[in-house]
């Protein structure tokens, strides 16, 4: 008996370490270099921001929930990949996007932490400001 989940499920296709070989070794050279070049700019593109942060010693600007939700949205990638197979094989084939997902988790997190980092700080610095401001009222 056919379902509608049946029908459903095999409409998506199968994706096995069999199923990424390439028609040639040529497109498997192209599709490299360009999973590396989206890998180098994922990650450079996180750069500037953490050199910005740490100059200015501030995030303000920054939204928190996009770097949270970019977070999220490269751990749950990553994660389906290891669990749709562990086959070296098929690692191998996604290990262009896997440096870029990973490379660009690891560098949301030194955003993340610069963001609680730096906010901690303005807070306490206007904290004192606050309290100069109120001993200078008592004279």
């Amino acid at each position: 008996m056919v379902t509608p989940i049946t029908v459903a499920t095999s409409m998506i296709p199968s994706v096995s370490a069999a199923s990424i070989v390439f028609s040639s070794t040529a497109d498997a050279y192209i599709a490299n270099i360009l999973g590396y070049s989206s890998a180098v700019a994922f990650i450079g593109a996180r750069i500037p921001q953490i050199l910005k942060n740490a100059e200015k010693r501030s995030c303000e600007g920054l939204s928190l929930g996009l770097f949270v939700f970019g977070m999220l949205g490269n751990i749950s990638y990553s994660l389906s990949v290891f669990f749709h197979s562990l086959d070296w094989e098929y690692i191998k084939g996604m290990l262009p996007w896997l440096c870029g997902s990973l490379g660009t988790l690891f560098l949301d997190s030194i955003i993340l932490y610069q963001f609680f980092t730096y906010r901690t700080r303005a807070q306490s610095q206007i904290l004192r400001k606050d309290i100069d401001y109120e001993d200078s009222d008592s004279y």
